[in-house]
């Protein structure tokens, strides 16, 4: 008894299509991870120096970045001051937070404040862009000849120091939450 080729010509066709079936799963498992990996947003916190085109005013900030290749979805923003929590997602706890700013002696000194608009808030799931930057905390040194700038920059950095973030966030695909924690990597105060 002989085998009929058509029996064959069929069962090698249903192979090959099994195997193509095989082949294209595979091939979305590979290129959804590859997705995931390749969405990755990387938060981080930068110190900011800049002359204030029109007032002349030095400003230093403390900001925040997405230095990654997706968006951050966040989860929680938490600030702290000389490692208590201060605000843990929370508008009026942060702007209350700024209050630490405003009655430090060099502040009142110079009679200027922490600029309320200047910062940046995230909200539990609000989203940070890739390549994304916002200043958290910003003061505006005035420039007046009496200002002993080196001197006063240094002070402001070291009452800035003193603040830190903790975020928690994901990718768009929500799949693992990440922390930044400004205390183990910053600009200011040695912490980088």
């Amino acid at each position: 008894m002989g085998f009929d080729i058509n029996i064959l010509t069929s069962i090698a066709v249903a192979v090959i299509a099994i195997i193509a079936v095989i082949a294209t799963i595979w091939q979305a498992i590979i290129t959804r991870k590859h997705n995931r990996l390749s969405v990755r947003p990387w938060l981080m916190t930068e110190a900011n120096e800049q002359m204030h085109a029109q007032s002349g005013a030095l400003i230093i900030s403390l900001g925040l970045v997405n230095n990654g290749t997706g968006p951050a979805v966040i989860k929680d923003f938490i600030l702290l001051y000389k490692g208590a929590e201060v605000s843990r997602n929370n508008r009026t706890t942060f702007e209350a937070a700024l209050q630490i700013l405003d009655d430090s002696k060099i502040l009142k000194e110079l009679g200027t404040r922490a600029r309320a608009t200047d910062y940046f808030w995230a909200a539990p799931k609000g989203i940070i862009a890739e390549k994304e930057k916002n200043n958290i905390i910003s003061v505006q040194i005035p420039t007046k000849p009496e200002t002993k700038l080196q001197a006063t920059k240094i002070e402001v950095q070291k009452i800035l120091s003193a603040f830190d973030i903790v975020i928690r966030y994901q990718s768009i695909y929500e799949e693992a939450v990440f922390t930044y924690d400004s205390r183990v990597n910053r600009g200011y105060g040695g912490k980088s």
